[in-house]
């Protein structure tokens, strides 16, 4: 989702660094310091894409890692650790990566001793719906990276305190911080929105609450629908759409629906041109998440000019101040009728969404800052 295109090219003299796609990842051509992010750019993945353009700008090289056991590149002065929780993505149903964890960390340790810097970004400080077994793995694992790791950065200021109650090991470390940068081009014309409403079959006049993105788990669509349903207004229409993770989280969405048609489920998988005009086709969106640290989804909103409602939490606490007044409105305990009535029929906002600070150049600049001070 949200994948973008990079053209293959060789840079010409004082150029702009152009991608150049290799076997196992892609290489950023610049000159300054040299870094390694593991994972690297992943296929339909525009925060590191965003990322490694907004470092690039700021003269630095990146070389996508597929793995640290593959080997050490001479160059890089740092490994930025974006996402170990790989550990699991190609691990088979049922079955704990002991080995895979382990395996990792013997890496990352030669990485450390080779004279590398070891950054872990923490994205999430809990991946999302782990089963047992593999939260017992993730806890052994993470135990082991914080000593390892030089540093620890998240994308929020408001984020630190989260990260050193799941892993208490970071808190002798150096932490820094970056806010996560903002995604370009993602709003539409009402033209675009209009025709997208006919496309999906809504009528023109309706009001439509949208929630977009993958279905089930943490991400709170049931308590969502059950608010939705007992506001009886038959202009309203809830359009939920996404990918759900397993056939238990879709008929968990099923089931909360029951016969209510003003609620349309759409189970795709979105492409980038999809989200954008479907998100301009809502009137306002709903991301009621539970335990999450960081969220793409709510930057993504406040880019495309949505307004949003979701609960608070420190992240969205700090974003809804950085994108300024009306467009995120914040809840706490659970989503219930109430709160849902009271944000459609608030007024929005007159003045566009501040992005100042997302701006993905400040990102980039905090990274480099904080590997230098190291």
């Amino acid at each position: 989702m949200l994948a973008r295109r990079f053209a293959i090219r060789v840079a010409r003299p004082n150029e702009r660094p152009a991608w150049v796609n290799l076997h196992d990842g892609a290489v950023i051509v610049a000159s300054g310091m040299f870094l390694a992010s593991w994972p690297g750019v992943l296929n339909g993945n525009p925060f590191l894409e965003i990322l490694a353009d907004s470092l690039a700008s700021h003269g630095a090289r990146l070389i996508s890692v597929d793995s640290p056991r593959k080997g050490i590149p001479s160059e890089a002065e740092a490994l930025l650790i974006q996402w170990p929780d790989k550990i699991f993505w190609n691990s088979r149903r049922g079955h704990a990566p002991y080995l895979a964890a382990l395996s990792e960390l013997t890496a990352l340790w030669r990485w450390k001793r080779s004279g590398k810097k070891l950054i872990w970004i923490v994205h999430n400080d809990i991946p999302h719906d782990l089963p047992p077994r593999e939260r017992r793995v993730w806890s052994y694992f993470t135990r082991a990276l914080s000593r390892l790791a030089s540093g620890y950065m998240t994308l929020s200021p408001a984020t630190q305190s989260i990260v050193l109650r799941s892993h208490p090991g970071l808190s002798a470390k150096p932490a820094g911080s970056f806010r996560h940068p903002a995604y370009p081009s993602v709003t539409r014309t009402p033209a675009q929105a209009l025709a997208r409403r006919q496309h999906l079959g809504i009528p023109q006049d309706a009001y439509v609450i949208g929630a977009l993105g993958r279905i089930g788990g943490y991400k709170g669509l049931p308590q969502l629908i059950d608010a939705f349903r007992a506001i009886r207004d038959s202009n309203l229409r809830l359009l939920i759409c996404g990918r759900p993770r397993n056939a238990g989280a879709r008929e968990e969405v099923e089931a909360a629906v029951g016969d209510d048609a003003r609620v349309l489920l759409r189970f795709d998988l979105l492409s980038d041109e999809d989200f954008a005009l479907t998100t301009a086709a809502c009137d306002v969106m709903v991301a009621p998440y539970r335990q999450y640290l960081h969220s793409g989804t709510l930057v993504y909103l406040a880019c495309a000019e949505r307004r949003s409602l979701t609960p608070m939490t420190p992240f969205a606490d700090d974003l809804a101040k950085c994108v300024g007044p009306g467009w995120m409105t914040l809840y706490e305990g659970c989503l219930n009728p109430e709160v849902l009535h009271y944000f459609i029929a608030s007024k929005p906002p007159q003045a566009r969404p501040v992005l100042t600070a997302l701006d993905p150049s400040l990102a980039a600049k905090d990274i480099l800052e904080f590997i230098r001070s190291l």
